[in-house]
């Protein structure tokens, strides 16, 4: 048992070496905070050219969070373009997963899509091993898996103390690195997966999806605006992208915007 807890807490630290490179979600926006504020007021103004190139500054100028990347899709949702709109809530739920607004948004947008695709849905095992991935942004799985980690250093220095309740705090010590290395295993993939250009967003009002990466292959089908794709490949200036269940083609990179 001892041995099986010493490994378990060299594969953690291990994974604490890693922490700090991809949790940081956002930057500070502090100092963006008087274009953050002159933007929302002239969205509720009724502004929303206005109110969306203070937002694209921010943005432009490295400051990426959440709520810039929201209202942003706001201002474009009233602007009319569901493209713009539906990319930058894509990149929205990055950082607020759980945010009810956004996700109603979100799904009013799509009801209103001339496409009404939804991507191919997670195998079940999927869906349960990456819950807390879909549940919480980067930070906060960070913040997680420090937690976790100490809490493990914390009840290891009991054990080498040899206080009382031994079998049960080597119990929890146990149940700790079992989190630990699945939290920590989500964590490292949902960084690669959002580092990865694996999902886009169709921005022309009509794009040719082809059987083959020319433009004289022949069109199988036609995305419209605002639909999100999976990208399975990309060679040269085209993306092999897959729709729904079992629809796929090659479409030209300068039509989609990687999410």
């Amino acid at each position: 048992m001892v041995k099986f807890i010493k490994l378990c807490f060299v594969i953690c630290n291990l994974f604490v070496y890693s922490i700090h490179a991809g949790a940081t979600d956002t930057a500070d926006t502090t100092s963006f905070g008087d274009w953050f504020e002159r933007g929302v007021s002239l969205y509720e103004s009724g502004h929303f050219a206005q109110s969306a190139a203070y937002f694209e500054k921010i943005l432009n100028d490295g400051a990426v969070s959440g709520p810039v990347y929201y209202n942003l899709g706001n201002a474009y949702f009233k602007l009319g373009s569901a493209a713009k709109a539906r990319l930058m809530y894509e990149r929205a739920l990055r950082f607020m997963p759980r945010n009810t607004d956004l996700a109603g948004n979100l799904a009013f947008l799509k009801n209103n899509l001339e496409d009404k695709i939804e991507l191919p849905t997670p195998s079940l095992a999927f869906k349960i091993y990456y819950w807390a991935g879909s549940l919480f942004n980067r930070t906060e799985l960070a913040y997680l898996l420090i937690g976790l980690y100490l809490l493990g250093m914390l009840l290891w220095a009991l054990l080498l103390l040899r206080t009382p309740f031994r079998h049960v705090i080597t119990g929890i010590l146990v149940c700790t690195a079992v989190i630990f290395v699945w939290s920590g295993s989500v964590f490292i993939y949902k960084v690669y997966i959002e580092n990865q250009p694996v999902y886009a967003v169709t921005m022309p009002d009509e794009v040719p999806v082809r059987w083959g990466n020319t433009e004289q292959d022949k069109i199988a089908f036609y995305l419209h605006a605002g639909t999100k794709v999976i990208i399975r490949q990309q060679r040269g200036n085209w993306m092999l992208i897959t729709i729904g269940d079992d629809k796929s083609g090659w479409v030209n990179r300068k039509d989609m915007e990687v999410i």
